[in-house]
């Protein structure tokens, strides 16, 4: 802990440095958004509004599936592809409380880093890295 410090104190490290598992509140949260099928567990979880359910929806994405898709919401738009009697074009708001539609927003700034958010993701969308920034930090 004392190395930790001093190398925080000193500006000794340009570097990542790794951060011990017991002290709170210091790491990195990281967001893969292409993994995220919008539970929101995240967004519910989070103490300090990190996240953002954004509820806007461009229908024209129900015909973009491809590999990065995750196999539930792949699902979804195949059956709306089939369900659908006009074209799928246009942005539509995301009723409130709706799953699976719309994104999740991350704004690092405003996380504290107390991964509460990385043990509810079911996809592993947020992992959380044991690194603490020091140029971050000091400029």
């Amino acid at each position: 802990m004392f190395d930790l410090i001093k190398k925080v104190a000193v500006k000794e490290s340009k570097e990542l440095i790794s951060v011990p598992a017991n002290i709170y509140g210091f790491g990195e949260i990281e967001y893969e958004k292409r993994k995220c099928t919008v539970c929101l567990q995240c967004v519910e979880a989070c103490p300090s509004e990190a996240y953002l359910h954004k509820r806007e929806f461009d229908l024209s994405s129900i015909l973009n599936i491809n590999e990065e898709t995750p196999e539930k919401i792949a699902l979804i738009y195949k059956f709306i592809q089939e369900l659908a009697i006009s074209k799928l074009e246009g942005i539509v708001e995301v009723p409130n409380g709706l799953l699976g539609f719309g994104s999740v927003e991350f704004d690092r700034k405003k996380c504290i880093s107390c991964a509460k958010c990385v043990g509810l993701c079911p996809t592993k969308a947020l992992t959380f890295k044991n690194k603490f920034d020091l140029t971050r930090v000091f400029g």
